[in-house]
């Protein structure tokens, strides 16, 4: 898990969480950490907390599958890693409304392409979803693709992003 560090004047809830983007990241059973692309240290503050959802456009099959195509779009500076998903993970309370949402009927995995694991040759990378009671984790296979109900969690202040919006 990622170094959270809670600032202590406010009481429960926080009014902000730092989290080390930068420091090792879990790494489930039976994988192997690939990449992890560090962001350093990373301000949460529930009232504004500066994360967006990133849909990369899709082919003519509704699916994206290359992780080159999708870092064009976003740039490895703005993705958010897994140490951000085990915070959300931990803190449920986080988790923000909107991403709870369905996607054309289906749960929304909101994807932490920020950090990369592989097992029996396979890339891996982690998601959560809200399946209607409670987040959970999910891990996806890099070569299998993505569709519209997976989107990136990113840093929304991160100097890409805004370059790749306008």
């Amino acid at each position: 898990m990622c170094p959270v560090s809670i600032d202590q004047k406010q009481t429960d809830p926080p009014s902000r969480y730092t989290i080390d983007c930068g420091a090792d990241p879990f790494i489930p059973d039976g994988f192997s950490l690939v990449e992890h692309i560090g962001s350093g240290l990373f301000e949460w503050d529930p009232a504004s907390p500066r994360v967006s959802l990133y849909f990369p456009k899709l082919d003519a099959s509704g699916r994206f599958i290359e992780k080159e195509e999708v870092l064009k779009g976003v740039g490895k500076l703005c993705l958010l890693n897994a140490n951000m998903l085990d915070l959300l993970l931990a803190s449920p309370f986080l988790y923000p409304e909107e991403w709870k949402k369905e996607t054309y009927g289906h749960y929304t995995f909101i994807c932490f392409w920020g950090t990369t694991y592989r097992n029996g040759g396979v890339d891996y990378i982690r998601s959560l979803y809200y399946n209607g009671e409670s987040l959970r984790q999910h891990l996806h296979r890099l070569d299998r693709g993505f569709d519209a109900n997976s989107p990136i969690a990113v840093m929304s202040d991160c100097p890409r992003w805004e370059e790749c919006h306008r």
